[in-house]
């Protein structure tokens, strides 16, 4: 059977496109504390994309990471409640963690973060939106659209990791809950945790996202990559920054 041409080079296409890991573009404009603790994770602690969704105990994972109804979110007169109580509020503060617990990197070891809980479930159903165009057991990247990108920033290039004028990371290690700040910098640098300058790129809608990736590492984010929404919408990746 003769093929044409152009017929192979859009053949190529789609067999390009299907091998690509998806990339979820998040929308920080009504999660910006959740999106902090993200990059905080990313870019300060070592745990950059890609990830892989879990399918199976994801109860288990959620444990692990020290997401329970018991948080320190939820107790108040601890250092982390207090610091967001008197950002949002009592009651009104709900426990972030990242890597989340929908993904195998997550569980053990995820930074946790306590954050006003209109803006946790921003981010979760934006996250559940994404998988439910994507269904089963996947790799995939995320990018950041509307962080804070200013000087006291996880996000920033580079990173401010002793940010001041930020909430308190925390972890759940040992069965306690312990600084994750104080805990990178007392094991530095006989366990060094990798910082890393957060690679920033323009979609095809004109923004500037900030990728959750190691910048010097093959993470499947270049010029052409189609971007996903919670939506279900399409943009492309235009160039890196």
């Amino acid at each position: 059977m003769h093929v044409s041409c152009p017929l192979l080079a859009l053949l190529g296409y789609f067999s390009l496109t299907a091998a690509q890991d998806p990339i979820f573009q998040w929308d920080c404009t009504n999660s910006p504390e959740s999106c902090q603790n993200y990059c905080f994770a990313a870019f300060c602690g070592g745990k950059p994309g890609p990830y892989t969704r879990a399918i199976g105990d994801r109860a288990n994972n959620r444990r692990l990471s020290g997401v329970t109804p018991n948080t320190p979110c939820t107790q108040r007169r601890t250092t982390w409640a207090n610091d967001a109580e008197n950002r949002y509020g009592v009651g009104r503060i709900d426990c972030d963690e990242w890597p989340p617990f929908s993904v195998e990197q997550g569980g053990t070891g995820a930074f946790l973060r306590c954050v006003d809980l209109s803006d946790n479930r921003s981010g979760g159903g934006q996250l559940s939106g994404f998988y439910a165009y994507h269904p089963g057991r996947f790799d995939f990247n995320i990018v950041a659209q509307n962080a804070d990108l200013g000087p006291n920033s996880f996000c920033a290039a580079p990173p401010n990791c002793d940010s001041p004028d930020r909430g308190k990371e925390f972890q759940f290690l040992n069965d306690q809950y312990v600084n994750a700040r104080n805990l990178i910098k007392r094991y530095r640098p006989a366990e060094v945790v990798e910082r890393i300058t957060p690679p920033r790129f323009l979609t095809s809608r004109g923004d500037i996202v900030v990728g959750l990736v190691h910048p010097d590492r093959d993470h499947g984010i270049m010029e052409g990559s189609v971007v996903h929404d919670a939506e279900g919408g399409n943009l492309t990746i235009v160039k890196r920054l």
